[in-house]
């Protein structure tokens, strides 16, 4: 089909053919860019609240290992001191060491460090003894954000185990042994 003169002649002048015809500005529109930023918004405004339990999970978590950790060491401090420990509910406090303090009867008492916030709910005292070997005993703590955990100390290889508490409500994390 045969051109007509108009066309012809700017499809002359121009060097590109193509880009003559097409008119249209490359970019986008502030209203494109409004809708991806709103859009933005509301993925944040729903995935937030769940990245800042699954924080807490992982805080809680790491804060329960350290527990267990510092429970570890007074159980392998008495068997390498060969001393008996008690653990009850003086042995917890605030601070970032173990120590060991004597008591009346002869025993010491293992000191364990709780992190910030935390307390402890109920206790069952339990004995870490100078031969390696352990007297069963629980303790219940409540952490900085409310969860509530229990510490499990299973004799007589004392084995030390937490997992969350099943009489309360809130729970953070899933049982880890260690």
């Amino acid at each position: 089909m045969p051109m007509c003169l108009f066309e012809q002649a700017r499809f002359r002048s121009s060097p590109w053919p193509l880009a003559a015809a097409n008119t249209a500005q490359a970019g986008f529109t502030l209203l494109e860019i409004v809708v991806v930023m709103v859009l933005l918004g509301m993925i944040t405004s729903v995935t937030l609240p769940a990245m800042q339990r699954w924080h807490d999970s992982l805080l809680a978590q790491s804060e329960a290992s350290a527990v267990v950790e510092a429970l570890q060491a007074a159980a392998f401090s008495a068997g390498a001191s060969k001393r008996t420990l008690q653990l009850d509910a003086t042995s917890f406090s605030p601070g970032d060491a173990i120590a060991l303090r004597p008591t009346p009867l002869g025993q010491t008492r293992a000191q364990v460090s709780l992190p910030a916030g935390w307390s402890i709910s109920r206790i069952s005292p339990a004995v870490f003894r100078a031969d390696g070997l352990c007297e069963p005993g629980l303790v219940a703590l409540k952490t900085s954000h409310e969860a509530r955990l229990v510490v499990s100390i299973n004799g007589p290889i004392c084995r030390i185990n937490w997992a969350p508490d099943p009489s309360a409500p809130a729970t953070s994390g899933t049982g880890r042994q260690r």
